[in-house]
């Protein structure tokens, strides 16, 4: 949690003051309102991606042990259309499956790979509002 102790408004403490007395005391605060409270919702933002990184990662997990079990089927099924106990519309179809699973992974994983980016682009963000991090 942020208090107004954290807050390094030097760049705002001289811009009121180079404006003399022209500048605005309540002109100054409202900024650092301002800067607070998007401090505060990049905050939230980032723990946001946090939760669904956790989920991610969770569900990629049990997708992937799917995947394995879809795999291990369609060998199965391979292995009796050799011995011609099924046919091979089974085996393609166990085949489908099996891809439309390697689909759901690999769009998890990318999921997974594209989170830092959205860290960093946070971390840019809460930079510019010049409110250190807490």
């Amino acid at each position: 949690r942020l208090d107004p102790a954290d807050v390094d408004v030097t760049d705002l403490e001289m811009s009121w003051l180079s404006e003399g007395t022209a500048g605005s005391f309540a002109h100054l605060l409202q900024e650092v309102r301002n800067r607070l409270s998007c401090r505060l919702a990049l905050e939230a933002e980032l723990a946001a991606i946090g939760t669904h990184e956790d989920n991610a990662k969770r569900t990629l997990d049990i997708q992937q042990r799917s995947l394995e079990a879809y795999e291990r089927e369609l060998a199965r099924k391979k292995q009796l259309l050799e011995e011609t106990i099924v046919s091979q519309s089974d085996v393609d179809q166990e085949e489908s499956r099996y891809l439309q699973q390697s689909v759901r992974v690999g769009d998890l994983e990318n999921t997974l790979n594209l989170i830092p980016v959205e860290r960093q682009s946070l971390a840019a963000s809460m930079l510019a509002t010049g409110v250190p991090w807490g």
